[in-house]
């Protein structure tokens, strides 16, 4: 709540961050953060759909730490092939990105993981994933 976004460039004679923040607020968004040079703040973020999450200060760990076991519990593999998706595909063409995106996918279906996921399913309890 208390955490903010500010783009100051104006006030100090620069014009940068248009092409970044425009890709993540939107076109009128950004227009009003680069021109104004205002604070937006975690609830507003949120609003806007660029902040995930908005906390207080002392729910902000506990959040965190929420999150942090959610992904601790997913398998290590596939998370690491998420986070390279993301980096690859960006700036991508949406065929491209799908394109890059089943190879991840073809090379994770023979793992462990997804194997130890099967099982799992079918056992009807929690995968236990060992990288």
């Amino acid at each position: 709540e208390k955490g903010f976004l500010q783009m100051t460039e104006v006030n100090v004679g620069l014009a940068g961050g248009v092409a970044h923040v425009r890709r993540h607020f939107g076109e009128s968004n950004a227009r009003l953060m680069i021109y104004s040079a205002r604070r937006f703040y975690g609830p507003e973020l949120h609003r806007m759909n660029v902040a995930s999450l908005c906390t207080t200060p002392d729910e902000l760990l506990p959040a965190a730490n929420e999150i942090a076991a959610q992904i601790a519990k997913a398998s290590p593999s596939a998370v690491r092939a998420a986070k390279k998706s993301f980096q690859t595909t960006e700036g991508l063409s949406i065929y491209d990105g799908y394109r890059f995106e089943q190879t991840q996918t073809k090379a994770l279906s023979g793992s462990e993981d997804t194997a130890e996921a099967m099982a799992a399913f079918r056992e009807k309890r929690e995968p236990i994933f060992r990288d």
